[in-house]
């Protein structure tokens, strides 16, 4: 998973942490996104110490609101992901 990006919703706990943990452990690039920047700043921590990854950081939204899920959306492409087709 060298030189791939990924966006995990769902990766402040369980099955959705645990997946960012996976793909940070194979080498991807790993963006989160969180609702609260505590919550997205302490899941970044934790997958950073428990994969020894610096490629790991959050986004910020509540992707209940739909004018959340296009700010996150605009932020992911211009993020480090970047964006393949």
């Amino acid at each position: 998973m060298q030189n791939q990006g990924c966006l995990v919703t769902g990766a402040t706990a369980g099955l959705g942490k645990a997946a960012a943990v996976q793909l940070a452990q194979r080498g991807a690039t790993v963006v989160i996104v969180a609702r609260t920047h505590a919550k997205g700043d302490a899941a970044v921590a934790e997958i950073k110490a428990k994969t020894d990854s610096a490629a790991v950081s959050a986004l910020t939204g509540d992707l209940s609101s739909l004018a959340a899920v296009r700010r996150v959306a605009r932020s992911s492409v211009s993020s480090t992901i970047g964006c393949t087709s």
